[in-house]
């Protein structure tokens, strides 16, 4: 068996993500190696560069020397400053995915990335409240339909995708990763919704032909597509043919019932079941379940988390969170301490510590909660929420006050 290894840099502020990750937007043509930084526009020029360019290299420099390179990463400084446990401390305790120079050298600062996430365009059939029209067409639809709106900390605005800026960065994306895929260890699919795509499809035609035996294919998913068994066993056929390693299926879910329909407005919770049901009996498939945490869907963590360990009771499945990130006035945070007491005490209970995926989820998930419990009360920001859910309704027809009576508190 082979050996793990762990991110071999040990300054006070190296985030192992700075050196092994690249997200690419082909959309718009940019590149982040975390989602909550800042990005940088990738040379049309030199598309090759979007790994080590000048502020990436800028970064992992002053992380070496044990500083906090700002543009985004306050939000890891911030917590473990409280006491929390961060993305980047959660990050270090995975194994692997190390990057090849870094193995000689630990003060590299121009190195291959081992994961790359890739958002193909912003089709979709979702319009999900806390995303935007950059990643879901749905959402640019409504906005063409009833206009922008923008308020305070609210902004529903028009995308920014270019339709010949995407075609453009994905030939450029396709070629790089003809003649890099086999130095890669695993590749991230995003979209909008990777399997409504055409480009997924020629992605996959691609990978068929260029793949390797030691590829790990992620894709990240709502589920909600037609001929949805048929698109997974293409999937299958890679790793029959040894094109790829293993196949995982990041499943997007939030909550339970009534509440997450809401905020993944276009789910229908019986057929999200069903489906979901149908990969859990596949067991070739490696399943992640990404919950994204909003104030909509926090109190419904606790049933979701019963279900999910219900199935762990039949086969093994991954839970991820993430804080939500474009809508600070979904976040939980902006009610104040003591708001979601028994909420998180009924999370934390619900959390399982069998292994030690396990307890670092729980330690990182009981970090989250300190950062929500221990947050000042932000009324201005509650009223962003209302105005913002308000405005939804309005678009979709829908009524949040009779869905969330518990948010619909005096300022």
């Amino acid at each position: 068996m082979t050996q793990e290894k762990f991110f071999p840099i040990h300054s006070a502020t190296a985030c192992k993500s700075k050196w092994n990750w690249s997200t690419i937007w082909l959309q718009l043509g940019t590149t982040a190696s975390c989602h909550r930084v800042d990005r940088d526009v990738i040379p049309k020029e030199n598309f090759a560069s979007f790994h080590n360019l000048p502020n990436k290299i800028k970064d992992r420099t002053l992380m070496l020397q044990g500083q906090w390179p700002g543009r985004g990463c306050e939000y890891c400084k911030n917590i473990e400053n409280s006491g929390g446990f961060s993305d980047r401390l959660y990050h270090r305790t995975i194994p692997d995915n190390i990057p090849d120079e870094l193995l000689k050298d630990t003060t590299a600062v121009e190195v291959t990335p081992k994961i790359i996430e890739v958002y193909l365009n912003n089709t979709c059939n979702f319009s999900c409240v806390y995303c935007v029209s950059n990643l879901s067409s749905k959402i640019d639809a409504e906005v063409k339909k009833f206009g922008e709106f923008k308020h305070n900390s609210i902004s529903i605005t028009s995308s920014q995708c270019d339709n010949q800026t995407q075609s453009l960065y994905f030939t450029l994306f396709v070629d790089w990763l003809k003649n890099n895929i086999d130095k890669i260890e695993r590749l991230n699919v995003l979209g909008g919704e990777p399997f409504y795509q055409k480009d997924f499809e020629e992605l996959l035609d691609l990978i068929g032909t260029h793949g390797h035996r030691n590829l790990v294919l992620n894709v990240v998913s709502n589920i909600h597509v037609s001929k949805f068994k048929e698109k997974i066993y293409r999937i299958k056929r890679l790793i029959l043919d040894k094109k790829i390693k293993k196949f995982a299926l990041t499943v997007s879910i939030d909550g339970w019932g009534k509440e997450q329909e809401y905020q993944r407005y276009g789910l229908d919770w019986k057929t999200f079941q069903e489906n979901f049901e149908y990969v859990v009996s596949e067991k070739w498939i490696e399943i992640v379940c990404n919950l994204t945490i909003t104030s909509l869907t926090f109190k419904t963590i606790p049933n979701l988390l019963k279900y999910l360990y219900g199935i762990r009771k039949q086969r093994y499945l991954m839970i991820n969170f993430a804080e939500v990130t474009f809508a600070p006035y979904l976040h939980p945070m902006i009610f104040g301490s003591g708001f979601w007491q028994q909420d998180i005490e009924s999370i934390l209970d619900k959390m399982s510590t069998e292994n030690e995926n396990d307890k670092n989820l729980k330690k990182y998930m009981e970090g989250i909660c300190n950062h929500i419990d221990t947050s000042p009360k932000n009324q201005s920001l509650i009223e962003d929420l209302k105005i913002f859910l308000d405005e939804i309704d309005r678009r979709r027809n829908l009524n949040w006050r009779k869905t969330f009576p518990y948010l619909d508190v005096k300022i």
